[in-house]
């Protein structure tokens, strides 16, 4: 059984975290779980705002990691 790393680029998809497996056009091929239960999906992405989910990611991630001030 390998292990999985955390070197992958994530997306969440209805509020799950998907790693990113590749990138076709506007479609995002995405996996998770482990070995041997692995799940996959593909979703395609239709005009998405990214500054706004950016914008959340680093907001989700200030509340997990804050900095010393």
């Amino acid at each position: 059984m390998s292990e999985q790393h955390d070197d992958h680029i994530w997306l969440t998809v209805r509020g799950e975290a998907w790693a990113i497996r590749r990138i076709r056009g506007r479609t995002f091929h995405l996996w998770r779980g482990y070995e041997p239960n692995l799940e996959f999906c593909a979703v395609d992405i239709l005009d998405p705002d990214w500054d706004a989910y950016c914008a959340a990611a680093v907001e989700l991630l200030r509340k997990q990691y804050p900095t010393d001030p």
